[in-house]
């Protein structure tokens, strides 16, 4: 939890009410709980009668599609093996470790270090997340719970400048701009 108040704390939401928002939440969403019996999700590995709580579920999917195109080739049901010729039944907990929280490289794991050191470095690239854009109604669920998931799974990654605007305001801004583009004028400042 202390991981999750120091990312917020250093966010930049625009709007003290956005930062306010997140600290209330952080302050009574440890009482949520983790894991439920029925629904959709992954199934806990140590009971699979359990399902991973879905939110917590949903909020890392971004990690994995920053490696997604050299894994799969664009191929969405992965019945292709993508251009580093990396098949499913190799990409181990040790290997996504090495991905995507600095451990070791896995020996014997049948995958290139040179083709892993390809992905770590795709990763990196695209993380930490410089700009995470959604409704408010989302900070009192799936928002903290992207930020609880991100600072514990990569503790590594440096904190998250999550940036989040009202969808509202998106939404009116994109037409102004389209106006504005649709006259041949520069898109208005925010």
């Amino acid at each position: 939890m202390q991981q999750a108040i120091k990312c917020v704390s250093t966010m930049d939401c625009y709007a003290d009410e956005t930062k306010r928002q997140f600290q209330h939440t952080l302050g009574w969403m440890h009482q949520w709980a983790c894991s439920r019996s029925y629904g959709l999700g992954s199934r806990i590995p140590w009971d699979p009668k359990y399902l991973i709580e879905s939110l917590s579920d949903s909020t890392i999917y971004m990690a994995y599609y920053s490696i997604a195109h050299l894994l799969q080739g664009g191929n969405l049901e992965g019945s292709i093996t993508g251009p580093l010729g990396i098949k499913p039944e190799q990409l181990t907990d040790a290997v996504f470790d090495y991905i995507f929280q600095d451990k070791p490289y896995p020996t014997g794991c049948g995958i290139s270090e040179d083709n892993l050191a390809i992905l770590r470095r795709e990763f990196r690239f695209w993380y930490p997340v410089n700009l995470r854009v959604s409704g408010k109604d989302l900070i009192p669920n799936h928002l903290t719970f992207f930020i609880y998931n991100h600072v514990a799974l990569f503790p590594e990654v440096p904190a998250l400048h999550v940036l989040v605007m009202y969808a509202l305001y998106l939404f009116c801004s994109l037409l102004v701009a389209m106006a504005h583009w649709n006259q041949g004028q520069r898109f208005p400042e925010p």
